[in-house]
This record gives C-alpha cells, structure tokens and sequence, in this order.
C-alpha cells in the first residue's frame, strides 16, 4: 500500500481520573445537571485504537496499530485510486454511581489539536518523535495542510462483546444512533464535547462495565486527505488536560 498508509495500533495511555473540576473548569462548564448530582471524570482505557479500513486496487483490508506509534486521530485519504479510512475505537470504565444510582447526565470531550484545514496548534518543538513521524507522512504525500473538511466527524456508541481491534469494530457492533462531535466545516481547536447520555445510561442498564466509541468521518473525502489530531496523550499541550475523557453525572 503506497503513501506509508499503514494503520498503527493505538493505545494512548491509561490516564487515572482527573478531577471533574479540572475538566470542567477546562471546558467552560460548571454547572451541575442536577443541585444533588455528583461528578465523575474518567479518562480514555489504554486499549485505544485506530483501525484503518485500506483499499487499493485488488489490496484491501483491516489493520490497527499502537498510537504510541504516531497518534489519536480520524483520518480519510482518498486519492488516485487508493483508499484508507482510519477510525478510533476507544473505551471508558464506567465509575459507581452515587446516591440513588440515577444517571443524569453523561458527556465525552475530546480536545483537537491539528486538522487538515488549519495545520497545527502546538508548536514543532512540543511534538512527541511519533506526532513528528506523523506530520512528515503527512507532508510527503502533499496533504499536510488541505481543504476545509466537507464532511464532519462522528461519534458512534458501539457494544464490544469480544474481539477490540477488528473490522467489526471498524464497522460494526453499534449500539444506538450516532452524534455530531466535529460539525462540516468547523476548524476550530479545543475542546469538542458530545451529549452522550442515553449511551450511557444503556451501558448501564445492559450491566456493562465499559463504555465504548468509535470515531470517525461520515463519509470519504473526494480526491484528498481530511484529519482531526486529538491531544493530550501525544502533545506536550498544556490545554489538552488529557485529551479525552467522559464525565458522568449521578444521584
């Protein structure tokens, strides 16, 4: 497969929970669901992954590989008859739930730091070696800086019974509908948030002890390269504050 598209397994660190203050005061919200509702923040599992979906010619496939490698990210290059879709599966414990067990609300953050549109946020020099591999791929295919992304990125809730990295995870095993986290059009850095309430309180219900999503474009971009970086784990950006995390609201 030309262009050095190879997918690489992504594992971002295990974080330990961080402070729902830390996180909120971040994200510009402190306010509470509920006057009785007590937070919890967790970070992403270190079982992370991007799965690539890769097409060229009678060369297709699946293949997933560590983030320790090159990053967390989303990312489509459709062009001259080859095709690569990378997607993040990623999964959080679920905390206890306090007082009466009731989940008022529930809500991933991802934090982007670079996309296709608008380059890099953080500077050269706060990369990690494998974030610099990765925008040098990048820059050799001639795609390291394109077009406003037409198409937005998506957050879909998926229910993992037994095998992580696959193509079921590529493609399948979603549970439920999906949620907007990167609208068409938007190149702005920071945090993007999405309501995943109804996600999670389903996890619950089911007896689950995870929570599960993949990230991704909603469709292939025509003729070109579209990526979202997300930080925290991979850039040395203060911002960041972890980069992913879900905080859920309980009484």
């Amino acid at each position: 497969m030309s262009h050095g598209l190879r997918s690489r397994w992504a594992v971002m660190s295990a974080m330990a929970a961080v402070p729902a203050v830390v996180l909120v005061t971040a994200c510009g919200n402190s306010t509470s669901p509920k006057a009785t509702s007590t937070a919890d923040t967790v970070g992403v599992n270190a079982n992370a992954v991007v799965i690539e979906r890769y097409s060229t010619g009678s060369d297709s496939g699946y293949e997933a590989e560590y983030s320790s490698y090159d990053g967390d990210y989303a990312e489509i290059y459709n062009e001259s008859g080859e095709l690569d879709d990378y997607r993040e599966v990623m999964q959080y414990a679920l905390p206890a739930l306090h007082g009466q067990r009731v989940v008022d609300s529930a809500t991933v953050y991802e934090y982007v730091v670079s996309n296709s549109a608008s380059g890099l946020r953080v500077p050269s020099g706060h990369l990690t070696a494998a974030e610099t591999r990765l925008i040098a791929r990048r820059a050799r295919n001639g795609h390291a800086l394109g077009p406003l992304q037409s198409v937005a990125v998506m957050l879909d809730h998926l229910y993992i019974p037994g095998s992580y990295a696959d193509s079921a995870s590529w493609g399948g095993q979603q549970d439920g509908p999906s949620a907007t986290l990167i609208a068409a059009g938007d190149a702005t850095y920071g945090w993007k948030t999405v309501s995943v309430t109804s996600a999670v309180k389903s996890d619950y219900a089911a007896g689950h002890s995870l929570s599960s999503y993949r990230i991704r474009y909603s469709s292939s971009a025509n003729g070109g390269e579209y990526y979202t970086d997300f930080g925290g784990n991979f850039y040395d950006d203060p911002g960041a504050a972890g980069g992913s995390f879900l905080v859920v609201w309980s009484h």
